[in-house]
């Protein structure tokens, strides 16, 4: 009986070790899940206030524009209502360009979870699989019978 106990133990003690390697790649997913969240979060009040900025800085524009075109004479038509409606498309695209680039780290923030959810799931088949093999080692080169 006492000759089965070593085997016996060894085997125990690699399918624990197994367990637990493939238990800290399930958290090191759920840990890049949250903090893939919350950098998601960050970068939309990052856009938020790129956006806001934008918007504070074309009303200053455009604020400048009409108190120098007025200090000047010159009626808001023609040349100076187009260059304010130049002014307004220009700071529409800054704004759609603020929201496409959040979009794309967004995206990026996605791509990277899916590679580390894949690096971790691929390190805990390995894991597992380690453990198999070193449990069928210590089974196979001892003497059962």
């Amino acid at each position: 009986m006492a000759e089965y106990v070593i085997p016996i133990v060894a085997t125990v003690a690699t399918v624990a070790s197994t367990a637990y390697s493939v238990y800290s790649s399930t958290e090191v997913r759920h840990e890049a899940r949250s903090e893939e969240h919350l950098d998601e979060g960050l970068a939309a009040i990052e856009a938020q206030r790129a956006k806001k900025a934008e918007e504070d800085r074309r009303r200053r524009v455009l604020a400048t524009q009409r108190s120098l075109y007025g200090a000047a004479g010159l009626e808001m038509e023609g040349s100076p209502l187009l260059v304010q409606a130049e002014t307004i498309r220009n700071s529409e695209e800054n704004l759609r360009q603020i929201e496409q680039n959040r979009m794309f780290k967004a995206k990026g923030l996605a791509l990277n979870l899916e590679q580390e959810e894949q690096a971790t799931y691929s390190s805990a088949i390995k894991a597992g699989m380690k453990g198999a093999s070193s449990g069928y080692s210590i089974g196979r080169t001892y003497n059962w019978w």
